[in-house]
């Protein structure tokens, strides 16, 4: 370390300086990922409530994916890709998602938000609120649960 009082102070800043770019930097990465996997889970939320592609939501779905329907049962992947293949949206109707909000907590993550059916001129037929449960694995996002609770007519 040099003995000049000046030249200390200056390699401290310097040192300190290259602290600070470097925290923003890891902050700038962390704030990037984020990002990336918000994006990442709202394609996903498109692909579950509005695509009506069952070929894309099997790829989605994990293979320990369960959706509690309101019969009482436990519908697995296997079921719910079957009912979407058998099941192909009407000509002139679609769905959208009203509103999305998406936590995420290191390698899982829970979106929630509110989904409607539409009839070819855009009017409401139908409406739910769900919760969705993500694992990430190899990198990607997976569905493992997913609930729905229908909104009254109206509301």
């Amino acid at each position: 370390m040099p003995k000049n009082g000046h030249a200390r102070r200056l390699i401290i800043s310097v040192l300190a300086g290259l602290a600070v770019a470097a925290a923003s930097s890891a902050l700038t990465t962390a704030q990037a990922e984020n990002v990336r996997d918000r994006a990442a889970i709202e394609a996903a939320e498109r692909v579950w409530h509005v695509s009506g592609d069952a070929a894309a939501v099997e790829v989605l779905l994990a293979e320990e994916f369960v959706r509690p329907m309101p019969s009482g049962e436990f519908w697995t992947r296997e079921r719910q890709v079957a009912w979407i293949r058998a099941h192909p949206v009407p000509p002139g109707m679609s769905s959208r998602l009203d509103r999305l909000d998406i936590a995420i907590h290191g390698d899982s993550a829970v979106a929630t938000g509110r989904a409607s059916i539409l009839d070819a001129a855009g009017g409401r037929l139908d409406s739910n609120v769900f919760l969705d449960v993500y694992v990430r694995r190899a990198g990607q996002w997976r569905l493992t649960a997913a609930q729905r609770t229908p909104v009254a007519p109206g509301r």
